[in-house]
């Protein structure tokens, strides 16, 4: 039990550290099969952790919508398999990379609800991963800062070798811009692809953007709710600090939705959980109000809406306007990142498009399901489950102009701490230090 707990918490680890290390890795071996062998590690424990949690003799009754999910999305990879002519490798590798993507959500889910000391968990999270994101979103900011004095491009292309790994083992070589992956850069208002973006040890502003918010939306509740309650003391300045770090990280990603999301949700708790703040509220949209009012508007809708959130807004617009609308969908390898019809940059589009309605109404059941339950397991007393549920809105949102919600490296803590925090026997306050006990035997909450 200890062993399967330690596996899902180095997996945190190795979704922030991977592409640096194993560009590293293959630059120091010139290794493709240990590399490869390396790189596909992720999955293999993905399925493994996955099929320990399915044999585990626990309660079932939050899995049959997942198991549901999962058999259909099994019959349409068959129905699409026997499409594929055998010619057709592209094609055939293609459905491969779907069927891992669209299996992230399940296998996730169910692996973080079979954590066995889901207390222990969640005081290694809070002790050692989140600080441990911070220091990442600090390096990131360092770097995002060297490359307007000195320039990290020899930095990314020579010294960490990752042009050769995004080639070789990603073979993602269309997607290159400068020796770097094209979204390393950007526009935002300025001339093309002018911007360098913040990506951190992930490799990835987007990887970077989703990985930091679930530690900022945490860091921000725990400060928030220590004001008026007691003096503020070194740990409260240290957590505003570490939300600071991070929320300048994030912003430096340019990931905007994300940034504008999570900025709105850090209004919504201070209105909808954390009532006794309204003074604070109101003071912080005051402040609001002064800054906008100080704002250069055209500079700030330059760096909204540039040539990439057109870009955006034209995919999923084609994408509405082109799936072909069925009850169960068009196959596995239809459309989405490796779909033949080409990503519609949203998820919910990707899965009408491939699983069709049916499918999509599965899948938003199930999200659904779990964020409630999130939310159920926070009024019985888990306070962590309150980050776990607001970040369910934030991402749920993104979904609807981003496929990061299959994305492995992106989304995978999200949806372990989803599934272990559909059911719990311990709680930690997430203003304190302490952990205090919920109930003796596990609940569930639906």
């Amino acid at each position: 039990e200890k062993l399967y707990d330690n596996i899902v918490f180095f997996l945190l680890y190795w979704c922030t550290l991977q592409e640096v290390l194993l560009a590293e890795i293959y630059k120091l071996t010139s290794n493709i099969a240990l590399t490869n062998l390396l790189f596909y590690s992720k999955d293999f424990f993905m399925l493994t952790l996955f099929l320990c949690a399915l044999l585990k003799k626990n309660s079932k009754k939050l899995f049959y919508p997942v198991i549901f999910y999962v058999l259909f999305l099994a019959i349409s990879f068959i129905i699409s398999l026997a499409e594929i002519h055998q010619e057709s490798v592209g094609n055939t590798i293609s459905l491969f990379q779907n069927l891992r993507n669209f299996l992230v959500f399940p296998c996730f889910i169910i692996i973080g609800a079979n954590i066995n000391d889901k207390a222990k968990f969640t005081d290694r999270l809070i002790d050692k991963f989140f600080p441990f994101v911070v220091v990442c979103a600090f390096l990131g900011i360092v770097e995002y800062c060297l490359d307007f004095i000195v320039g990290t491009k020899g930095f990314w292309t020579s010294t960490i070798g990752y042009t050769n790994f995004y080639v070789t083992i990603k073979k993602q070589e269309g997607n290159m811009l400068y020796g770097l992956p094209a979204n390393f850069y950007g526009s935002y208002g300025g001339d093309y692809f002018s911007v360098k973006r913040l990506v951190g040890p992930w490799a990835n502003p987007l990887t970077s953007a989703y990985s930091m918010a679930i530690p900022t939306i945490y860091y921000y509740i725990t400060f928030v709710d220590t004001l008026g309650k007691r003096k503020i003391n070194k740990a409260d300045l240290k957590n505003l600090l570490r939300f600071i770090i991070m929320l300048f990280a994030i912003y430096f990603t340019h990931t905007r939705l994300i940034l504008i999301i999570l900025v709105l949700l850090c209004a919504y708790y201070l209105l909808a959980f954390s009532k006794k703040k309204i003074l604070l509220f109101m003071a912080a949209a005051a402040a609001c109000i002064v800054l906008l009012t100080m704002t250069d508007w055209q500079r700030l809708m330059s760096f909204l809406f540039d040539g990439s959130t057109a870009a955006h807004i034209l995919s999923v617009t084609n994408s509405i306007k082109n799936i072909r609308y069925t009850l169960l969908g068009n196959g596995l390898s239809y459309i989405g990142i490796y779909g033949v019809a080409g990503a519609t940059e949203s998820t919910y589009l990707t899965i009408l498009g491939n699983f069709g309605i049916v499918g999509l109404a599965v899948f938003i059941y199930t999200y659904g399901l779990y964020s409630r339950c999130a939310l159920k397991m926070f009024k019985k007393g888990n306070s962590f489950s309150l980050v776990v549920f607001l970040a369910s809105v934030m991402f749920a949102i993104s979904g609807l102009v981003s496929e990061q919600l299959f994305a492995y490296t992106t989304i995978a803590e999200f949806y372990i701490l989803l599934g272990m925090n559909s059911r719990s026997n311990l709680s930690r306050k997430v203003s304190s230090n302490k952990t205090t006990e919920c109930s003796s035997k596990a609940e569930t909450c639906a």
